[in-house]
Protein backbone atom coordinates (compact mmCIF):
# COMPACT_ATOMS: atom_id res chain seq x y z
CA UNK A 1 0.00 0.00 0.00
CA UNK A 2 1.25 3.26 -0.74
CA UNK A 3 2.39 5.46 2.23
CA UNK A 4 0.45 8.40 0.96
CA UNK A 5 -2.95 6.78 0.80
CA UNK A 6 -2.55 5.46 4.44
CA UNK A 7 -1.93 9.21 5.49
CA UNK A 8 -4.94 10.09 3.92
CA UNK A 9 -6.65 6.97 5.85
CA UNK A 10 -5.61 7.86 8.95
CA UNK A 11 -6.08 11.55 8.79
CA UNK A 12 -4.85 13.96 11.87
CA UNK A 13 -4.97 11.71 14.43
CA UNK A 14 -5.86 12.17 18.10
CA UNK A 15 -2.87 12.64 20.80
CA UNK A 16 -2.55 11.33 23.85
CA UNK A 17 -1.01 14.87 24.78
CA UNK A 18 -3.85 17.00 23.75
CA UNK A 19 -6.85 16.83 26.88
CA UNK A 20 -8.06 18.76 29.61
CA UNK A 21 -9.53 18.51 33.28
CA UNK A 22 -11.85 20.45 35.04
CA UNK A 23 -13.37 19.45 38.36
CA UNK A 24 -16.61 21.11 40.30
CA UNK A 25 -17.70 20.34 43.30
CA UNK A 26 -19.90 23.17 44.09
CA UNK A 27 -21.35 22.72 47.68
CA UNK A 28 -17.70 22.01 48.98
CA UNK A 29 -16.31 25.34 47.32
CA UNK A 30 -14.11 23.21 45.07
CA UNK A 31 -12.83 24.13 41.85
CA UNK A 32 -9.96 23.02 40.00
CA UNK A 33 -9.17 23.72 36.61
CA UNK A 34 -6.76 21.01 35.68
CA UNK A 35 -4.13 22.94 33.82
CA UNK A 36 -1.10 21.07 35.60
CA UNK A 37 -3.09 17.58 35.45
CA UNK A 38 -0.41 15.18 33.19
CA UNK A 39 -1.76 12.04 33.57
CA UNK A 40 -5.59 11.25 33.05
CA UNK A 41 -8.30 8.42 31.97
CA UNK A 42 -11.16 8.10 30.01
CA UNK A 43 -13.13 5.50 31.41
CA UNK A 44 -14.03 2.01 30.14
CA UNK A 45 -17.76 0.83 30.27
CA UNK A 46 -19.09 -2.69 29.87
CA UNK A 47 -21.74 -4.71 29.77
CA UNK A 48 -21.64 -7.35 32.26
CA UNK A 49 -23.28 -10.84 31.77
CA UNK A 50 -23.90 -14.16 32.68
CA UNK A 51 -24.03 -17.38 30.66
CA UNK A 52 -27.30 -19.04 30.50
CA UNK A 53 -29.03 -21.90 28.37
CA UNK A 54 -32.13 -23.91 28.00
CA UNK A 55 -31.04 -27.03 28.64
CA UNK A 56 -28.55 -28.30 31.10
CA UNK A 57 -25.50 -29.58 28.71
CA UNK A 58 -26.04 -27.67 25.78
CA UNK A 59 -24.37 -24.35 24.86
CA UNK A 60 -24.56 -21.34 27.08
CA UNK A 61 -25.40 -17.72 25.75
CA UNK A 62 -24.63 -14.54 27.35
CA UNK A 63 -27.29 -12.47 28.75
CA UNK A 64 -26.71 -9.00 29.11
CA UNK A 65 -27.18 -8.22 33.43
CA UNK A 66 -25.95 -4.76 34.21
CA UNK A 67 -23.37 -1.91 33.64
CA UNK A 68 -19.55 -1.60 34.98
CA UNK A 69 -18.31 1.75 34.71
CA UNK A 70 -14.64 0.52 34.70
CA UNK A 71 -14.61 -0.03 38.35
CA UNK A 72 -16.21 3.57 39.27
CA UNK A 73 -12.42 4.89 39.97
CA UNK A 74 -10.15 7.31 38.11
CA UNK A 75 -6.43 8.58 38.71
CA UNK A 76 -5.46 11.85 38.20
CA UNK A 77 -1.75 13.23 38.35
CA UNK A 78 -1.01 17.01 39.20
CA UNK A 79 2.31 18.59 38.73
CA UNK A 80 2.60 20.67 41.89
CA UNK A 81 3.24 24.35 42.09
CA UNK A 82 5.46 26.25 44.54
CA UNK A 83 1.97 26.81 46.28
CA UNK A 84 0.32 23.03 46.24
CA UNK A 85 -2.84 24.36 45.39
CA UNK A 86 -4.60 21.45 43.71
CA UNK A 87 -3.53 19.46 46.71
CA UNK A 88 -4.92 22.28 49.09
CA UNK A 89 -7.96 21.72 47.32
CA UNK A 90 -7.97 17.76 47.70
CA UNK A 91 -7.77 18.27 51.46
CA UNK A 92 -10.25 21.00 51.78
CA UNK A 93 -12.74 18.57 49.79
CA UNK A 94 -12.01 15.49 51.79
CA UNK A 95 -12.58 17.60 55.04
CA UNK A 96 -15.90 18.58 53.58
CA UNK A 97 -16.73 14.87 53.77
CA UNK A 98 -15.43 13.50 56.91
CA UNK A 99 -15.81 16.03 59.91
CA UNK A 100 -14.33 15.35 63.14
CA UNK A 101 -17.06 16.64 65.19
CA UNK A 102 -19.99 15.07 63.45
CA UNK A 103 -18.65 12.17 61.13
CA UNK A 104 -20.24 11.70 57.51
CA UNK A 105 -21.68 14.93 55.96
CA UNK A 106 -24.51 13.92 53.56
CA UNK A 107 -22.98 12.97 50.07
CA UNK A 108 -24.72 15.89 48.13
CA UNK A 109 -22.96 18.27 50.54
CA UNK A 110 -19.86 16.85 48.62
CA UNK A 111 -20.33 15.22 45.60
CA UNK A 112 -18.80 16.90 42.25
CA UNK A 113 -18.69 16.34 38.54
CA UNK A 114 -15.36 15.78 36.41
CA UNK A 115 -15.03 16.83 32.51
CA UNK A 116 -12.11 15.29 30.46
CA UNK A 117 -11.81 16.24 26.81
CA UNK A 118 -9.85 15.14 24.30
CA UNK A 119 -8.64 17.93 22.20
CA UNK A 120 -7.65 18.35 18.70
CA UNK A 121 -4.15 19.91 17.40
CA UNK A 122 -6.66 23.38 18.16
CA UNK A 123 -7.12 22.69 21.35
CA UNK A 124 -10.91 22.23 20.50
CA UNK A 125 -12.40 19.52 22.77
CA UNK A 126 -13.34 16.58 19.92
CA UNK A 127 -14.57 14.27 22.75
CA UNK A 128 -16.04 14.76 26.34
CA UNK A 129 -16.29 12.88 29.15
CA UNK A 130 -18.21 13.53 32.23
CA UNK A 131 -18.34 11.67 35.33
CA UNK A 132 -21.29 11.95 37.67
CA UNK A 133 -21.44 12.54 41.84
CA UNK A 134 -17.33 12.27 41.48
CA UNK A 135 -15.87 12.53 45.11
CA UNK A 136 -11.51 12.19 46.38
CA UNK A 137 -11.09 8.83 47.58
CA UNK A 138 -7.90 8.82 48.26
CA UNK A 139 -3.85 11.04 47.74
CA UNK A 140 -0.93 9.01 46.86
CA UNK A 141 1.91 9.53 49.47
CA UNK A 142 4.64 12.34 47.90
CA UNK A 143 8.00 11.73 47.97
CA UNK A 144 10.94 13.65 48.76
CA UNK A 145 14.29 12.93 47.96
CA UNK A 146 17.41 15.58 48.18
CA UNK A 147 19.14 13.60 45.00
CA UNK A 148 16.37 14.56 43.10
CA UNK A 149 15.47 17.58 41.22
CA UNK A 150 12.21 16.55 39.46
CA UNK A 151 8.81 18.19 39.45
CA UNK A 152 6.83 16.54 42.48
CA UNK A 153 3.66 15.37 41.45
CA UNK A 154 0.56 14.70 43.09
CA UNK A 155 -2.21 12.14 42.59
CA UNK A 156 -5.61 11.26 43.71
CA UNK A 157 -7.44 8.65 43.05
CA UNK A 158 -11.61 9.55 42.38
CA UNK A 159 -14.55 7.58 42.79
CA UNK A 160 -17.53 8.35 40.37
CA UNK A 161 -21.05 6.60 40.00
CA UNK A 162 -21.41 7.30 36.07
CA UNK A 163 -20.24 8.94 33.03
CA UNK A 164 -21.59 10.06 30.46
CA UNK A 165 -20.12 11.31 26.86
CA UNK A 166 -20.48 14.38 24.00
CA UNK A 167 -19.15 13.72 20.69
CA UNK A 168 -18.05 17.11 18.93
CA UNK A 169 -18.22 15.77 15.47
CA UNK A 170 -21.73 14.07 15.27
CA UNK A 171 -22.78 14.25 11.16
CA UNK A 172 -25.23 16.92 9.89
CA UNK A 173 -24.49 17.29 6.93
CA UNK A 174 -21.49 18.35 4.72
CA UNK A 175 -22.50 21.93 5.26
CA UNK A 176 -22.97 21.54 9.36
CA UNK A 177 -19.63 19.78 9.30
CA UNK A 178 -18.05 22.39 7.64
CA UNK A 179 -19.45 24.79 10.33
CA UNK A 180 -18.81 22.80 13.33
CA UNK A 181 -15.06 22.68 12.12
CA UNK A 182 -14.74 26.23 11.77
CA UNK A 183 -16.68 26.90 14.44
CA UNK A 184 -14.51 25.02 17.04
CA UNK A 185 -11.18 27.19 15.56
CA UNK A 186 -12.78 30.07 16.02
CA UNK A 187 -14.09 29.05 19.45
CA UNK A 188 -10.14 27.56 20.33
CA UNK A 189 -8.37 30.88 19.33
CA UNK A 190 -10.89 32.69 21.21
CA UNK A 191 -10.49 30.86 24.22
CA UNK A 192 -6.47 30.73 24.22
CA UNK A 193 -6.54 34.24 23.84
CA UNK A 194 -8.88 34.41 27.18
CA UNK A 195 -6.04 32.33 28.67
CA UNK A 196 -3.12 34.30 27.78
CA UNK A 197 -4.90 37.40 29.39
CA UNK A 198 -6.05 35.35 32.33
CA UNK A 199 -3.44 33.26 33.52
Amino acid sequence: MKPARVLAAIGNPARQNRFSVDVFATQAGIRIRGIRCITATIPGRAITTTQFGEMGSGPKRAYPTGLDYDGQAIALTFICDDQFIERQAIEAWQESIYNRRYGLNYPEQYYGTMKINQLDRNEAPIYSVELHEVWPQGMVAQELNMTSSAFQTFTVNFNYRTWSSQFENVPSGILGGLFNKAKRKVGSRIRSKLEDIVF
